[in-house]
């Protein structure tokens, strides 16, 4: 017995099977527990989503003519938008947006009931162009990540850009990424002649927000409890045959035929009683 089982694991389906069935209270019960650390363990995650605006760039000189189709003029534009799109300039101003859309958003009167009402509305009162400081940090510019379109010298790739921002609730961060997008519009463009821009001079820039490209998340619970449950599998399977070929003894007349090559006439089993 001992020889046959050091001899590898060339073993036919029958004995797998025979193997399994002699193992299958250690197998359920390292499946059942592995599996129940998954379950557990993905319940407790987590999950990050970073939600993705596609952002077009337009811009007409102080002529009112259009320069969008300048390529290499553009490109220094689209840089400069993107480089200080996580500046505090702008992260400051969508925390004042952010502020006022949930004062708004919890007045029942304002009529603002999501995101969109709130920048059409902002859009339309010049009030709001000035952000004030609102003491508290909605925005983490570590979150924000901003994607140049390929500079190339023909097409309009180069004026496209995205605008991610990543929070721990879908919800939240489909928000702030609008009002991430609708605060950086706002700083891009001149809106009075009092207004001296920091960082354009002669050319009106106008942010188009084509929308959003979509969310993620960085945590699949579905795919975390289907990996332990593969995982236990595994184990289990790896201890059942494990534990069979580590184990001596015959407890069975087919071990015993198998071990001596004689046939078994006759078994007395034991009932049990006195001694």
């Amino acid at each position: 017995m001992d020889q046959e089982r050091q001899e590898g694991f060339g073993i036919s389906l029958k004995d797998v099977l025979h193997i399994l069935r002699k193992k299958i209270i250690l197998l359920l019960v390292i499946i059942l527990a592995v599996s129940g650390v998954g379950v557990a363990y993905a319940c407790t995650l987590q999950p990050k989503y970073t939600a993705t605006e596609l952002v077009f760039l337009r811009a007409i000189n102080e002529d009112n003519n259009n320069i969008t189709d300048n390529v290499s003029a553009m490109i220094a534009y689209v840089d400069t938008v993107v480089d200080f799109c996580d500046e505090g300039v702008v992260v400051d101003r969508a925390n004042y947006h952010y502020n006022e859309y949930i004062k708004m958003k919890a007045d029942s009167n304002s009529g603002i009931k999501t995101v969109e009402d709130y920048t059409r509305w902002s859009d339309r009162h010049e009030y709001a162009y000035e952000a004030q400081d609102v003491g508290i940090d909605y925005f983490n510019a570590g979150s924000i990540k901003t994607v140049i379109g390929a500079k190339t010298v023909t097409g309009n790739s180069p004026f496209y850009f995205t605008v991610s921002y990543t929070e721990d609730f879908k919800d939240v961060t489909l928000d702030k990424v609008k009002i991430l997008v609708h605060s950086l519009k706002m700083e891009s463009v001149e809106y009075n002649s009092n207004y001296e821009r920091k960082y354009f001079y002669g050319v009106e820039m106008e942010i188009i927000d084509e929308g959003l490209q979509g969310i993620s998340t960085d945590v699949s619970v579905k795919k975390t409890i289907a990996l332990f449950v593969v995982l236990s599998i595994i184990i289990g399977l790896a201890a059942a045959f494990l534990s069979y070929y580590l184990d001596n003894t015959i407890k069975t007349k087919e071990e015993l035929e198998r071990a001596t090559g004689v046939g078994v006439m006759s078994v007395i089993e034991y009932i049990g009683g006195a001694e």
